[in-house]
């Protein structure tokens, strides 16, 4: 089996078993909040929340030509909130859309004398991640289940969001509005986060910090003028530094300067998982997360991730995840980044001298 066939088979069997998997947390359970970047198959968020629902996506402009086309669902058409007015919110959901909303989280059990279940899901609604017969069928995705503590500071986090008023929002025929007294601004011991308190960037850095053998980095997007990547960029000094990375022309400058650096990098395609995982055969801690590894991520909008630390059961799936993937996805070496500049060189100088003596350049 070729080794894009094997990655093709990984991205499909995991969006089958997160369709299932999500199917049987939240179909039928109460007033579900699904929190996403963007939506393109109202009918298949229907099939997987078929109670009460309200949406949080991200106010940025999902039909712009530099958006479509870094997307995991490049054919798939991408919906704003207002295009669901007459179909998912008409029915009996409330959909709003915040400034840069990037965080994945599923959670049911919005009000307080319910009982929260949750998780994170790095995929959005998109058949990429979440339908293994189509052909957009290819990003690798990561769910991750949260405790109970989890669970319940998953739901103050989402109730302070939407207290906030969203840049555009869309009201269902039948009223799901948050009754009661508006929460207090909430504390995050478990969850981390972008906004409101950095939280994500700290325990991201402190992971960094605290590898003593490996470091494995799963990615879609990556640029290098940010703390969080120079700080990527003195460990690979150090230790062994692995990055799964999304194959994208916008990722390759960032990436070369990790691969001179001394970090290992494999072409993933699809790969939209985000994953820290620190001394995977040893003593394995992670932070699993929404946020690229770009500016941004760490420092504008909302971001959502948790850390795993050392004895956590689920730390044996991420790891299993890392490792699958990283024997089976391409290694990019320096030196063919080398010798892709040598050409270029070569070929310039070639140009030069052939128009030099007509330039009376010697």
């Amino acid at each position: 089996m070729s080794k894009p066939t094997e990655l093709t088979s990984l991205s499909c069997e995991d969006a089958a078993r997160h369709r299932a998997q999500l199917r049987e947390m939240f179909s039928g359970r109460p007033n579900c909040v699904v929190g996403a970047f963007c939506l393109a198959d109202e009918s298949l968020l229907r099939e997987l929340v078929t109670d009460a629902l309200y949406l949080n996506l991200a106010s940025n402009n999902h039909q712009a030509k530099d958006r479509i086309a870094s997307s995991p669902d490049r054919r798939a058409k991408l919906k704003g909130p207002a295009q669901l007015k007459d179909g998912l919110a008409g029915d009996a959901a409330m959909v709003r859309a915040y400034p840069n909303h990037h965080a994945k989280y599923w959670l049911s059990g919005l009000f307080e004398e319910e009982t929260p279940l949750g998780a994170l899901f790095s995929g959005d609604l998109t058949p990429s991640a979440l339908d293994p017969a189509s052909a957009e069928a290819n990003s690798h995705e990561l769910l991750l289940v949260l405790d109970s503590a989890e669970a319940l500071e998953l739901r103050s986090f989402v109730r302070w969001l939407m207290t906030a008023k969203p840049r555009t929002e869309v009201l269902p025929r039948r009223e799901l509005l948050l009754s009661g007294s508006l929460p207090k601004p909430p504390t995050f011991r478990k969850l981390l986060l972008t906004n409101p308190n950095k939280s994500l960037k700290r325990e991201v850095l402190a992971l960094i910090a605290s590898a003593r053998d490996t470091l494995d980095v799963t990615v879609w997007a990556v640029d290098s003028d940010h703390e969080v990547f120079a700080k990527l960029m003195a460990a690979a000094k150090r230790v062994r530094v692995r990055l799964l990375a999304h194959e994208e022309p916008a990722n390759r400058r960032a990436l070369e300067e990790l691969a001179q650096a001394g970090a290992e990098i494999r072409f993933c395609p699809g790969m939209h998982a985000k994953v820290w995982l620190a001394d995977r055969a040893t003593a394995p801690s992670a932070v699993v997360a929404s946020a690229n590894l770009l500016a941004d991520g760490f420092e504008e909008g909302y971001e959502l991730g948790v850390r795993l630390e050392p004895g956590d059961p689920r730390l044996s799936a991420v790891a299993s995840f890392v490792a699958g993937r990283e024997a089976a996805a391409r290694l990019w070496a320096p030196s063919s980044v080398l010798a892709e500049k040598a050409v270029r060189s070569l070929q310039q100088l070639d140009q030069v001298v052939r128009v030099a003596p007509r330039l009376k350049l010697f």
